[in-house]
């Protein structure tokens, strides 16, 4: 009888998360999956490199900000294999929602640098609203 009990807790509570996780009728999501080049890192966040739709490369600045809060602008995902490392950015209704970074876990990968000569105006670059992508 506990295990019944348990197992329909559990289910409603699944239910419930499943519901408010689902777009609403009238909301509009797009997504944008695309390739990662290499992430440099910086006191102010990362500059990303990643890999346009026309195969060549471009970049954008995510602020460190983003990553500070829960349910903020940013995440990142730390992982292996020959999918890492890859970005998807989320739009709503038009407007920017949030970028989650699938990055490779060895921060000694090809794929990780150090911006150690950022642009003399490095703090401009890194704030953003949102990532702008070719």
């Amino acid at each position: 009888m506990r295990r019944l009990a348990l197992v329909v807790v559990l289910l409603a509570l699944c239910v419930s998360v499943f519901a408010q996780s689902r777009p609403k009728d009238n909301e509009s999501i797009y997504v944008r999956t695309t390739p990662v080049v290499k992430v440099f890192t910086h006191q102010l966040g990362y500059k990303v490199y990643y890999q346009t739709s026309r195969g060549g490369v471009d970049s954008f600045y995510v602020p460190a900000e983003w990553f500070n809060q829960a349910g903020g602008k940013a995440s990142i995902i730390y992982g292996s294999g020959p999918q890492f490392p890859y970005l998807s950015i989320y739009w709503i209704n038009g407007k920017f929602s949030h970028i989650k970074l699938f990055l490779v876990q060895d921060i000694q990968a090809d794929t990780w640098g150090v911006l150690r000569e950022p642009p003399a105006d490095a703090e401009q670059h890194f704030k953003v609203d949102e990532p702008t992508l070719e």
